[in-house]
């Protein structure tokens, strides 16, 4: 993680001190919803529940820390992923900003933006500091959602040490495969699908925010589901059933990507 931050701040500061071009008016119809969609797609959201879980478990494994300890750690541990997470995506957000002028057509694959990004910012030390980037991203986030998958697993079937290393392995296959069939491909597989659940651990997050003296495992379950039912017109759109776009235009906030929110 730390050499990932700093490849990943080298070109934001790359940016931000070394290109003065205007910021152009985006030509997005509907930019916040865009945006909210591509965020899903980084699975930072899921992750975070996986890795969370991970952490907590871990925490709890060493008998040595009583619970204000632990409720510490945890604290300390969201919140320096959450302000390392917000600057690195608003550098971002900066950075493809300033460099928009470099890119007229909008006809561009997101791995062809990154490495123009990189190489126009570092040259062509760019292009292999992405390479290096980009597989420690994709190994920490497949590590962390493995292992959390297989921790699952192992919980449903009598923390069999067995099936945890069949979920692992298999996973690691199956996404050695998945892998070869490019970015573009994964991310049309897999806005279907995020659309579905996003919606559903966004409830989850928001839900940890509430006093506990004001939930339960009722309303855990309620809330999630509603999420849920209201994420199925997203859904059946992404997957081409265009005739739910009436009732997804029904809904509160849904041009926004939001119609699960106000239920």
């Amino acid at each position: 993680t730390p050499i990932l931050l700093i490849i990943i701040l080298t070109i934001i500061l790359g940016a931000v001190f070394f290109v003065d071009n205007e910021i152009p008016k985006s030509n997005l119809e509907k930019p916040f919803s865009v945006g909210l969609l591509e965020g899903y797609q980084t699975f930072d959201g899921m992750a975070s529940i996986i890795i969370g879980a991970v952490i907590i478990t871990s925490l709890n494994m060493d008998s040595s820390l009583d619970f204000a300890q632990k409720r510490r750690l945890t604290i300390y541990a969201g919140l320096i992923s959450g302000l390392a997470l917000f600057i690195i995506y608003a550098g971002f957000i900066y950075t493809g900003a300033v460099l928009k002028v470099h890119f007229p057509s909008d006809d561009i694959s997101r791995s062809e933006v990154l490495s123009k990004v990189s190489w126009h910012i570092l040259g062509d030390i760019g292009k292999t500091l992405l390479s290096v980037s980009v597989s420690i991203a994709c190994f920490t986030t497949a590590v962390g959602i493995i292992t959390g998958a297989a921790d699952f697993m192992k919980n449903i079937f009598g923390n069999s040490e067995l099936v945890y290393k069949l979920v692992v392995v298999f996973s690691c296959i199956l996404g050695v495969f998945v892998g070869q069939t490019g970015v573009e491909n994964i991310v049309s597989i897999a806005v279907p699908v995020l659309v579905l659940i996003y919606p559903v651990i966004m409830a989850l997050i928001l839900l940890n925010f509430v006093p506990e003296s004001w939930t339960s495992i009722s309303i855990f379950r309620g809330v999630t589901m509603v999420a849920g039912i209201f994420a199925i017109p997203d859904f059946m759109i992404a997957i081409g059933f265009e005739s739910f776009q009436p009732l997804h235009d029904y809904l509160p906030l849904a041009t926004y990507g939001l119609a699960w929110l106000l239920p």
